[in-house]
């Protein structure tokens, strides 16, 4: 049995993304701190994961006698949503975009208010104009 089911699953997800990333950025040049290579980056960040995710299967991996449940329709919604915001970013923009992604993940969270979820999603806002008119970055709105 796991004593920590959820430490657990984040560990694996972690593990997981690391090695993809991990395995997707090794034919990059890694380059050296100084003068970094397009692979320095991912290289990085992916080792990075793969050990925070390793920290978090061993806390999660004791043992006690408590069953294993873990529950899929949240994850697996959550990256239903994240692949759906960057398919519709180019389409409809950043603002409506990141609504609907706020909107799906906001009723995933057990204390989910309209007060606090208007406040967020205001600043987010505020943030992508100021990116996009004082950046002057790419993202469309």
């Amino acid at each position: 049995m796991i004593k920590g089911p959820k430490d657990f699953a984040t560990g694996l997800l972690f593990v997981a993304i690391g090695l993809f990333f991990f395995v997707s950025g090794w034919h990059l040049e890694y380059g050296t701190p100084a003068n970094m290579g397009p692979g320095f980056l991912p290289l990085t960040i992916s080792t990075v994961l793969i050990a925070i995710g390793v920290i978090q299967l061993i806390r999660g991996a004791q043992t006690s006698g408590a069953p294993v449940q873990f529950r899929f329709k949240q994850p697996v919604l959550l990256l239903v949503t994240i692949v759906a915001f960057g398919l519709l970013l180019e389409k409809i923009g950043a603002i409506l975009s990141v609504l609907l992604l706020m909107l799906t993940t906001a009723f995933l969270h057990k204390k989910f208010t309209l007060k606090s979820f208007f406040i967020s999603y205001l600043v987010v806002v505020g943030l992508l104009l100021i990116f996009k008119l004082t950046l002057k970055s790419a993202i469309p709105l």
